[in-house]
């Protein structure tokens, strides 16, 4: 039997753990967690690419076994110990084809009382609202973001629509 490479297959082990258990939200998270530890994984041009992380996770090989299309090799069993247990590989796939969860955002809409309400004035569609940040401050904005529509892009400051509605 071949003998595991320790300090990579722990790291490894734990990326793969960490996942199935939900500790790690997302591939990205895992990514973050991977890049911790520069000298023991493979990068391309100094930075660890999602595709890599996809493949860490996909890879039965990590089980004990060799799958190949190729060779039309199927869950075959290898002759290296298995760094994780099928259980865990198996709930990694699962959260992998499971439903995306987008991260929690803050809610913009306390800051706009006119949100959902307030339309565009030539195509009809509620304005979308948004925050933006610069010198020093935050600037609130209603604004058109139909394709195809004159006033496109166009903002509103959040007072001179709410002011005016108010009055």
């Amino acid at each position: 039997m071949l003998v595991p490479d320790a300090p990579a297959d722990g790291i490894i082990r734990e990326a793969f753990e960490g996942y199935a258990s939900g500790r790690f939200a997302s591939q990205a998270e895992v990514k973050r967690f991977l890049e911790g530890f520069p000298d023991l994984l493979n990068k391309r041009k100094g930075k660890l690419t999602q595709q890599r992380v996809t493949d860490i996770l996909t890879q039965p090989v990590y089980t004990g076994h060799i799958c190949s299309e190729v060779y039309d090799l199927n869950w075959l069993r290898a002759q290296h110990e298995p760094l994780v247990s099928l259980d865990v590989f198996d709930k990694v796939q699962e959260r992998r084809n499971g439903t995306a969860k987008a991260p929690k955002r803050k809610n913009i809409g306390d800051h706009f009382a006119l949100r959902g309400i307030a339309t565009c004035a030539c195509c009809t569609v509620p304005l979308r609202s948004s925050i933006t940040k610069g010198n020093g401050g935050q600037y609130h904005y209603y604004l058109c973001q139909t394709k195809g529509c004159d006033h496109y892009g166009k903002s509103i400051k959040r007072d001179k629509i709410e002011g005016e509605v108010g009055s």
